[in-house]
């Protein structure tokens, strides 16, 4: 694949080089610091930076293969009602706290917004996060798309405010030296507490990580929530040898490996791609390549900003894109999202033959966004 300049430039700048070893997805965009798209082998020890991962940590899909559905009898728009008063979406929570152990996060917050993280649990969010019934060969699947919500964010907000220049202590620091030697000083003192690297170190890189996989926790627990309440609809009681995931946000702390918008693809692991809420995802079975450091891409990719796809798709050409879909959220709120925004299943089909073997594409019978 070739990679526009900003995008490599990025990587080199960006990444300080703390990573021997990268490879960018083909679905690889800019982001924050690093594209999305991005993934490295971590050395703990060198450190790590918050922003390669960023705010939505643990991101992902998860998967649950149920029985193939008469779709002809079932009541939609039931189960979209029945979606909305179970699995608050958009910046909605739920209205009580949720069960699930904060005990070891070393984050400081106060009890009232560790409430609040709690309340997340078992909610959707927005932007491209959605549910989807797929149809498959010999199953269907609902599959859930969404992460860590407002407590991921906070996770890397808390940890990179650690890298930033510290205006208290840089006064504190010069108060205490002789008012005539102060000038020539400043310099030296100011250099103690710049942000002159990005990267956590230490007993701070620790508590990253160790907060890092309490927020991985949760968003696999979030998405296992929704799809709980999901199989209640249709009288299924969760069976957890029906459930698989594929996370493309985070730190893979069995390989060391991390991966922004890309999943792990080791020999023989299923994983799902999706493509877009018109054509489903790509079901395929890792190749293991070390050459792609075993990971795939974690979707198609847009060929088109938020922004540029509300100014150049119609709504009406979104709606007929999505004929024959099952959904109540093509709207105007959700435009961005389009299937048109992103890039075609082929050119991923063709891009991902080295790292994956593609076992089926699943297609959407029933699809839910989240609006903001």
């Amino acid at each position: 694949m070739n990679f526009d300049y900003g995008i490599i430039n990025d990587v080199y700048e960006n990444t300080h080089g703390l990573y021997d070893e990268v490879h960018l997805m083909p679905d690889t965009h800019r982001g924050k610091d690093v594209p999305v798209g991005f993934v490295a082998k971590v050395d703990v020890e060198k450190g790590v930076i918050p922003n390669i991962v960023g705010v939505d940590i643990g991101c992902g899909m998860s998967v649950y293969e149920i029985p193939k559905l008469d779709i002809e009898n079932i009541d939609w728009k039931s189960f979209y009602n029945h979606i909305n008063e179970n699995i608050p979406s958009g910046p909605k929570l739920q209205e009580k706290t949720q069960k699930f152990d904060f005990s070891n996060l070393i984050m400081q917050k106060p009890k009232e917004k560790i409430d609040l993280y709690s309340r997340a649990l078992g909610t959707l969010g927005g932007g491209n996060h959605f549910i989807e019934i797929n149809s498959g060969k010999n199953n269907d699947y609902i599959v859930v798309h969404s992460g860590s919500r407002k407590f991921g964010l906070d996770i890397c907000k808390y940890y990179n405010k650690m890298l930033e220049f510290d205006l208290e202590a840089y006064k504190n620091d010069l108060k205490n030296t002789v008012p005539e030697e102060r000038e020539n000083l400043k310099e030296s003192i100011k250099a103690k507490y710049n942000r002159t690297s990005h990267i956590l170190t230490g007993e701070k890189a620790q508590n990253y990580l160790n907060d890092m996989k309490i927020a991985q926790k949760f968003a696999s627990e979030n998405r296992r929530k929704m799809i709980e309440k999901m199989l209640e609809f249709f009288g299924y009681r969760f069976n957890a040898d029906n459930f698989w995931e594929s996370v493309h946000n985070y730190i893979d702390f069995e390989d060391m490996t991390v991966r922004k918008g890309a999943t792990p693809a080791r020999k023989g692991q299923k994983i799902i791609v999706p493509i877009n809420m018109r054509d489903g995802s790509i079901i395929a079975m890792g190749r293991g390549n070390e050459e792609w450091l075993q990971s795939a891409p974690h979707g198609a990719g847009r060929v088109m900003s938020r922004s540029q796809a509300k100014e150049s798709i119609s709504l009406q050409d979104y709606k007929n894109s999505m004929e024959g879909i099952k959904s109540f959220t093509v709207t105007e709120n959700t435009l961005d999202e389009a299937p048109q925004a992103y890039r075609n299943i082929d050119e991923i089909v063709e891009a991902t033959k080295e790292t994956m073997d593609i076992i089926e594409v699943v297609k959407p019978i029933f699809n839910f966004k989240g609006l903001q």
